[in-house]
Protein backbone atom coordinates (compact mmCIF):
# COMPACT_ATOMS: atom_id res chain seq x y z
CA UNK A 1 0.00 0.00 0.00
CA UNK A 2 1.79 3.35 -1.08
CA UNK A 3 0.38 5.88 1.62
CA UNK A 4 2.43 8.86 0.39
CA UNK A 5 -0.12 10.48 -1.84
CA UNK A 6 -3.54 8.84 -0.41
CA UNK A 7 -5.78 10.93 2.02
CA UNK A 8 -6.67 8.63 5.55
CA UNK A 9 -10.28 7.48 4.21
CA UNK A 10 -8.37 5.93 0.95
CA UNK A 11 -5.98 3.96 2.82
CA UNK A 12 -8.47 2.84 5.58
CA UNK A 13 -10.72 1.78 2.09
CA UNK A 14 -7.73 -0.05 0.98
CA UNK A 15 -6.54 -1.79 3.79
CA UNK A 16 -10.60 -2.69 3.93
CA UNK A 17 -10.14 -4.03 0.65
CA UNK A 18 -6.73 -5.86 1.26
CA UNK A 19 -8.25 -7.32 4.56
CA UNK A 20 -11.60 -9.00 2.29
CA UNK A 21 -9.56 -10.59 -0.04
CA UNK A 22 -7.50 -12.20 2.46
CA UNK A 23 -10.60 -13.21 4.52
CA UNK A 24 -12.21 -14.60 0.91
CA UNK A 25 -8.61 -16.60 0.48
CA UNK A 26 -8.49 -18.08 3.73
CA UNK A 27 -12.18 -18.90 4.01
CA UNK A 28 -11.30 -20.69 0.45
CA UNK A 29 -8.33 -22.38 1.38
CA UNK A 30 -10.59 -23.72 4.91
CA UNK A 31 -13.18 -25.07 2.72
CA UNK A 32 -10.67 -26.63 0.52
CA UNK A 33 -9.06 -28.13 3.98
CA UNK A 34 -12.84 -29.04 5.49
CA UNK A 35 -13.69 -30.66 1.91
CA UNK A 36 -10.61 -33.03 2.09
CA UNK A 37 -11.14 -34.00 5.63
CA UNK A 38 -14.72 -35.06 5.03
CA UNK A 39 -13.06 -37.18 1.56
CA UNK A 40 -10.81 -38.73 4.72
CA UNK A 41 -13.27 -39.85 6.63
CA UNK A 42 -15.37 -41.00 3.88
CA UNK A 43 -12.84 -43.30 2.47
CA UNK A 44 -11.46 -44.59 6.06
CA UNK A 45 -11.42 -48.56 5.66
CA UNK A 46 -13.58 -50.72 7.92
CA UNK A 47 -10.81 -53.77 8.06
CA UNK A 48 -6.93 -53.62 8.16
CA UNK A 49 -5.20 -50.12 9.39
CA UNK A 50 -8.48 -48.24 10.12
CA UNK A 51 -7.10 -47.22 13.76
CA UNK A 52 -3.88 -45.38 11.93
CA UNK A 53 -5.98 -43.56 9.00
CA UNK A 54 -8.38 -42.75 12.11
CA UNK A 55 -5.67 -40.94 14.00
CA UNK A 56 -3.96 -39.38 11.06
CA UNK A 57 -7.37 -37.80 10.14
CA UNK A 58 -7.73 -36.92 14.08
CA UNK A 59 -4.33 -35.29 13.49
CA UNK A 60 -5.38 -33.68 10.37
CA UNK A 61 -8.75 -32.13 12.23
CA UNK A 62 -6.42 -30.76 15.09
CA UNK A 63 -3.66 -29.08 12.61
CA UNK A 64 -6.96 -27.63 10.50
CA UNK A 65 -8.30 -26.43 13.64
CA UNK A 66 -5.15 -24.73 14.84
CA UNK A 67 -4.77 -22.92 11.51
CA UNK A 68 -8.20 -22.12 11.44
CA UNK A 69 -7.91 -20.32 15.20
CA UNK A 70 -4.48 -18.58 13.82
CA UNK A 71 -5.65 -17.54 10.51
CA UNK A 72 -8.71 -15.91 12.36
CA UNK A 73 -7.05 -14.15 15.25
CA UNK A 74 -4.63 -12.98 12.47
CA UNK A 75 -7.42 -11.42 10.56
CA UNK A 76 -9.59 -9.85 13.73
CA UNK A 77 -6.70 -7.78 14.80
Amino acid sequence: MDTSKKSLSEQIEEQFRERAEARRCVEAGIRAQNNYLAMMKDSTPTTGKSAEVAQASKNLKLQIDAQNDFINNYLNK
